[in-house]
C-alpha cells in the first residue's frame, strides 16, 4: 500500500510540473521545428485545448548537482500566435507562401535576417535557411534561362541578406528604349564607342526576355548613325579629366583653336558638359589677372575635349577662391558654349514660339504679356550664343536690348 500511494504522489508531482509548462532540454529543438505546423481547434465554439507538454528530463546534465538544475524550461512556440490550419498539404503552403514573402522584400530593395525572420514566421531558423537556398536556386536558374545575373548575398553591415545587384538596376522595355535613343540623338561618340556601350547597356541593364524587343526598335537607327567628324574615343580623356575635376589637380593642356594654332594652358578644371555633339571641358585659366577680377566676373573657359592635342593631370591641388562652381548653374546660363561675363538680355517673344523659348532657356523670366506677345528676360555668360539662337527663331522673336 505504501508503495501504491507513492507512485500516486510522483504521478501528481509529473503532472503539475506539466502544467507549469516543464520541456526535456532534448525535445526543445523538435518543438521549434514543428512550430508552424500546429493548428487551433477545428470550431470556434468548442473549448480550446491545452498546449501539449513534455514532463522535465530526469536526466544530470554535465557537473549539475541536481535534477531541477538539469532541466530547461522551453515555452510552447505556437503560443505566440496561432496558426491557421490548412488542412491537408498545409505545411508545404506555410513555406511557400513565406518563401514568396521573403523573395518580395528582397526585389523591394529590403534585406532581412535570418533570425528575425524566423521569430517573425514563428519558425525554425532551420527552415528559413531551407528558403534562403531555395532562393539562391532559384536566381541561379534564372540567371541561366533569362540572363538576369542576380545572387542573394550576407550584409555584414545590415546583418541580412540582400539581392545583389539589386531588382531596380533593371530596366524596363520603355526606360531602356528613351536611354538609348537619347544616346543615339546626342551623337557624341565615334560609332565603335557609341555601339559598345550600347551593347553592354542592353546585356546588364535589360531583361534577357526584353533584350530582342528593344535590339529591334533601335536596329536601324544604331545601324545607320553618325559619329562626329573629329573621329576620337573620348571615354578615357573625359573619365581622367573628370578624375582632376574631383580632385582638384591642375592640368596641363595643349589645346588646337579653331585656327589651327596650337596653345598651351595651365588650367584649374571645374566642369565637363555635352553640348550638340561634343564633350567640353570648363575650366578657370590660371593667371595673375583672372584671380584678380570680382567674383561676379569670373567665369571659366570652354574647351572642346577632342580639340585636347594632349593633357597632363598635375600632383598639385587648386583652391577655388570663391564659391564651388556648379556645373548644372553654369549649364542654364550659357548657348552653343559661347561664354563671358554674365549677362541679362529682354526679347519680345510671339505666343507661337513662347514654349520653345522657356524650354531653351531655363533662367527665362516672362515681365509681360499683351496681343499675343510676351516681353521675356534671360541671365546668360557672354550673350552672344543667345542671340545666335534668337537669330534663328526668324520673326517670331526680336532683341529689345
Amino acid at each position: 500500500m505504501a508503495k501504491r500511494e507513492k507512485d500516486k504522489d510522483k504521478k501528481k508531482k509529473k503532472l503539475k510540473r506539466a502544467e507549469m509548462g516543464f520541456v526535456a532540454p532534448q525535445l526543445a529543438e523538435e518543438a521549434e521545428e514543428n512550430a508552424e505546423n500546429i493548428t487551433p481547434p477545428a470550431a470556434a465554439e468548442a473549448k480550446p485545448a491545452k498546449p501539449a507538454f513534455v514532463l522535465k528530463s530526469t536526466a544530470k546534465a554535465p557537473g549539475s548537482a541536481t535534477k531541477r538544475n538539469a532541466a530547461k524550461t522551453v515555452k510552447p512556440a505556437a503560443a505566440a500566435a496561432p496558426a491557421v490550419n490548412l488542412g491537408e498539404g498545409g505545411e508545404g503552403i506555410l513555406a511557400k507562401s513565406r518563401v514568396l514573402r521573403l523573395y518580395t522584400r528582397l526585389i523591394e530593395g529590403k534585406s532581412f535576417n535570418r533570425e528575425q525572420v524566423a521569430q517573425e514566421y514563428h519558425c525554425s531558423i532551420r527552415s528559413i535557411q531551407r528558403d534562403i537556398d531555395e532562393i539562391k536556386d532559384f536566381l541561379a536558374e534564372r540567371g541561366t534561362e533569362e540572363g538576369v545575373y542576380q545572387t542573394l548575398e550576407y550584409d555584414h553591415k545590415v546583418h541580412g541578406y540582400r539581392l545583389e545587384p539589386p531588382m531596380v538596376s533593371m530596366l524596363s522595355n520603355e526606360e531602356a528604349f528613351m536611354v538609348l535613343k537619347i544616346l543615339l540623338e546626342s551623337r557624341a561618340l565615334v560609332k565603335e564607342e557609341m555601339k559598345s556601350i550600347i551593347d553592354r547597356l542592353i546585356d546588364s541593364a535589360v531583361p534577357k526576355i526584353n533584350q530582342a524587343a528593344v535590339k529591334k526598335l533601335i536596329g536601324n537607327e544604331r545601324e545607320h548613325y553618325v559619329q562626329p567628324r573629329h573621329g576620337k574615343k573620348l571615354a578615357d580623356n573625359v573619365w581622367k579629366l573628370g578624375n582632376a575635376i574631383k580632385d582638384q589637380l591642375f592640368v596641363t593642356v595643349e589645346y588646337q583653336k579653331l585656327t589651327g594654332a596650337i596653345v598651351k594652358r595651365k588650367l584649374k578644371p571645374v566642369g565637363i558638359l555635352v553640348s550638340e555633339y561634343y564633350f567640353y571641358l570648363l575650366a578657370f585659366i590660371e593667371n595673375a589677372k583672372q584671380d584678380s577680377l570680382p567674383e561676379a566676373e569670373k567665369y571659366p573657359a570652354v574647351y572642346r575635349i577632342d580639340r585636347i592635342q594632349s593633357f597632363k593631370v598635375g600632383r598639385v591641388h587648386f583652391e577655388m577662391p570663391y564659391k564651388a562652381f556648379e556645373e548644372g548653374e553654369f549649364r542654364k546660363r550659357v548657348q552653343f558654349m559661347f561664354t563671358g561675363k554674365l549677362q541679362k538680355l529682354k526679347f519680345i517673344c510671339k505666343t507661337i514660339a513662347l514654349e520653345a523659348v522657356l524650354d531653351r532657356l531655363p533662367t527665362a523670366k516672362v515681365l509681360e504679356s499683351k496681343a499675343g506677345e510676351t516681353l521675356i528676360e534671360a541671365e546668360v555668360f557672354g550673350g552672344q550664343g543667345l542671340q545666335m539662337w534668337l537669330r534663328s527663331q526668324g520673326d517670331n522673336v526680336r532683341i529689345v536690348e
